[in-house]
């Protein structure tokens, strides 16, 4: 089981946490250790406080992603 939790901005210690507490709650819930996965459309380079965090038991995955919208007029 995965748990993704997507955040728009740069993630935080406290987003990672919060991702945490979902990760304890469902392997109660289900018996059965869970991965999390932290999605956010923050920079690529991440303050070492939240890469520190992510490192932490259980380790907490963190995915970058990025969305380019471009409208062109055909001629």
């Amino acid at each position: 089981p995965v748990i993704v939790e997507c955040k728009q901005d740069t993630p935080t210690p406290a987003d990672l946490r919060q991702l945490r507490g979902y990760l304890r709650k469902a392997a109660r819930v289900i018996g059965k250790k869970v991965r999390g996965i932290l999605v956010h459309g923050g920079p690529a380079k991440l303050p070492s406080d939240v890469k520190r965090q992510s490192n932490r038991h259980p380790r907490i995955e963190i995915i970058r992603y990025s969305v380019e919208v471009d409208f062109s007029q055909l001629s």
